[in-house]
Order: structure tokens, then C-alpha cells, then sequence
């Protein structure tokens, strides 16, 4: 059994292969066409190497985290580097950028996604917690 050329369509067959071709015409109108806030209308591959170009950059500029001389690089609006801010002591008290009295160690446990807060082992812990949704919370007294 083969089959003839050329295919005939019955009915049914006819109105399968028209669903078939909607839905192929649809996939391929939104491959087509994709949205991203902040970019043209593009294809998929286009949108997606904009993407890739912007991370791209970014990661170029980023700070290098655990560097010693990093606090350099960070630029506050005013621009003042995280380190100036740090020499002045401008990152405390009422008027500062944290509420906090003594720095503390923020770090996210690549392995199980868990945030640790390292503090030095004479200090006191600092009043943070975490609410049901996950948030962290700083309570003022």
C-alpha cells in the first residue's frame, strides 16, 4: 500500500491540515514578533542576541565581588564611592544609607538558595528577620 500522487483530501483530513496550518501560521507569527520592553519588535534570534549583547556589557562593567579595592568602584548619585562613604562613616546612623551600627556579611548559599548574615563573634545579631513571603525585614526599635 503507497501512497498516490497527487493527495487527494477527504473532509476531515482537509479541516485537520487547516487546524494544522492555523496553529503552525500562529507559532510562527509570535516567533516572529516578540516584545521585550526597551527594544524593537524582532524575531526571536534577534530579541535574543540583543539580550545576550546587553548581558554581555553589563557583566563587563560589573564589580568583581571579594575583590580587595572593590568598594572603589561602586558609585553612589552623589558620586561618591562606596569607600569614600565608608571612610567618612556616612553608612550609619539616622541620615546614613543603613541603619545599622557595625557592618554585617550578606551572603546567598549558591548550593540551597539560603541567605546567611555573618556578624563578628562578639557583636550582638543584627534585628533582621524573614517574613512567611520570603522578605528580609529590619525592624527599628
Amino acid at each position: 500500500m503507497g501512497v498516490r500522487l497527487p493527495y487527494h483530501f477527504q473532509d476531515g483530513q482537509r479541516a485537520y491540515a487547516a487546524h494544522l496550518m492555523a496553529n503552525f501560521e500562529a507559532l510562527a507569527g509570535g516567533l516572529n514578533s516578540v516584545d521585550v520592553e526597551g527594544l524593537p519588535s524582532a524575531d526571536v534570534e534577534s530579541a535574543l542576541n540583543i539580550l545576550k549583547n546587553w548581558i554581555e556589557q553589563i557583566d563587563a562593567t560589573a564589580v568583581e565581588a571579594n575583590q580587595a579595592g572593590n568598594a572603589e568602584q561602586i558609585l553612589f548619585s552623589d558620586g561618591e564611592s562606596f569607600q569614600d562613604k565608608l571612610d567618612q562613616n556616612l553608612l550609619k546612623g539616622q541620615d546614613g544609607q543603613c541603619f545599622f551600627d557595625r557592618m554585617y556579611y550578606f551572603r546567598v548559599d549558591a548550593e540551597n538558595g539560603h541567605l546567611y548574615v555573618g556578624v563578628a563573634d562578639d557583636d550582638s545579631p543584627p534585628p533582621l528577620s524573614i517574613d512567611e513571603n520570603g522578605h528580609l525585614i529590619y525592624t527599628i526599635d
